[in-house]
């Protein structure tokens, strides 16, 4: 989700005293984690460990990211507010890498410590 994303909503909602029938959700930023202190989602410790959304921590994330205040967000549909939990939800995990060991030629050589 590099580029903001615009979704419309199913029915409106208020924000800033504006009917809002559209929302454009930008990528989050280091900032906004550290605001939020939490990531969207959680495991499950149950069945297949699949990504569960956090819907507190969500739409923290929608309001901050959309723009609107929290208000706005308890008044979307729940089928607009769960497509964007899934949104943010999506955009955190595919940036999840699995580290690569690092080759031979990416660690320094140190030569082994002998117990002398």
């Amino acid at each position: 989700m590099s580029e903001p994303r615009i979704f419309n909503l199913a029915n409106p909602v208020k924000a800033y005293g504006n009917e809002v029938t559209q929302l454009e959700l930008r990528e989050p930023s280091t900032a906004d984690v550290r605001a939020i202190n939490a990531l969207p989602y959680v495991f499950s410790a149950v069945g297949d460990g699949q990504p569960t959304p956090i819907p507190e921590v969500c739409a923290k994330y929608i309001s901050r990211l959309a723009g609107i205040p929290l208000g706005a967000v308890d008044q979307l549909a729940f089928t607009d507010f769960q497509a964007l939990s899934w949104e943010i939800t999506n955009c955190f995990l595919q940036h999840l890498a699995v580290p690569t060991s690092p080759t031979s030629s990416d660690t320094p050589s140190t030569p082994p410590i002998s117990g002398n």
